[in-house]
């Protein structure tokens, strides 16, 4: 995941490519998802919905500091 200062990117996939991009300003509701252990070892999941669609257009687990990727992404949006 890559976060710029106009939007996140999520890109997956090693022969094949899966490129997906949301712009900070159609963001709707950012949601961090942790376990017991995910909490533990401060591992999570990050769900990015976009205003419009209500959809989940980012969803990626096991991202280390999610609550501050989640403040970094705030921080663009406002």
């Amino acid at each position: 995941m890559i976060v710029t200062d106009k939007r996140t990117i999520l890109q997956q996939g090693l022969l094949s490519r899966y490129t997906n991009e949301v712009m900070h300003l159609h963001i709707r509701n950012i949601q961090i998802q942790q376990n017991m252990m995910e909490r533990l070892f401060n591992i999570g999941t990050i769900k990015i919905a976009c205003a419009g669609t209500g959809d989940v257009e980012i969803s990626i687990s096991g991202i280390p500091a999610p609550n501050r990727i989640k403040a970094i992404i705030d921080h663009y949006r406002l």
